[in-house]
């Protein structure tokens, strides 16, 4: 009966191998009927033994190489979370920066005697154009009596009038003309391809 085999360390596997050789040697003296067991010879025994020690040598190599790429990993998991972190803290200062923004008080200039656009009107548009052509230079004292709709509805329909004007001279195309989409030089409407 053969011993059992257990791989700890070198000198175990020598032991175990002087086993095996002995208990064979013990096999070939108790031969039954049936069955004959050949004894290990010296030669097959060094063969063995050198299989041995290179399975040894081979999982002691695979050891090592599962070592360097699990601290290969290890590295690279330290390097990503150190890059998290930093990224954390990063975003952390901003929102304090923009909680400290939010607690500033706000700086505003109160207009007085605003122009207010009348109970019927449709014109807000207006009234937000005009308070952005008083406000943008700077001027704060917008009184209803510089603002009249009516001059600024003019003023800006002929500003769009002379602007389109130039367009066309200059032979530009816009792009419901280049679609076909656009009402005729003769006052009928025409219908792109595309809506059939």
């Amino acid at each position: 009966m053969y011993l059992e085999i257990v791989l700890t360390n070198e000198e175990e596997v020598k032991f175990n191998l002087r086993a095996i050789h002995q208990d064979s040697l013990g096999h070939e003296h108790r031969n039954d009927s049936n069955h004959s067991v050949p004894p290990i010879t010296e030669d097959a025994f060094i063969v063995l033994k050198t299989e041995i020690a290179n399975v040894c040598h081979d999982m002691l190599l695979f050891q090592e190489k599962v070592d360097s790429q699990f601290n290969g990993m290890r590295d690279f998991v330290e390097e990503f979370v150190k890059l998290i972190l930093n990224e954390l803290r990063s975003v952390k200062q901003q929102s304090f920066e923009f909680i400290k923004k939010e607690n500033e008080p706000l700086e505003y200039v109160i207009v007085k005697d605003a122009p207010q656009q009348g109970p019927q009107s449709n014109d807000c548009g207006m009234f937000v154009c005009a308070f952005a052509e008083y406000v943008s230079p700077g001027i704060f004292d917008i009184s209803s009596s510089l603002f009249v709709a009516s001059n600024h509805q003019l003023s800006y329909g002929a500003l769009l009038w002379d602007y389109a004007r130039r367009k066309q001279n200059d032979g530009a195309t816009s792009e419901s003309e280049a679609t076909g989409n656009v009402t005729s030089k003769h006052g009928g409407f025409t219908r792109s391809r595309e809506q059939f």
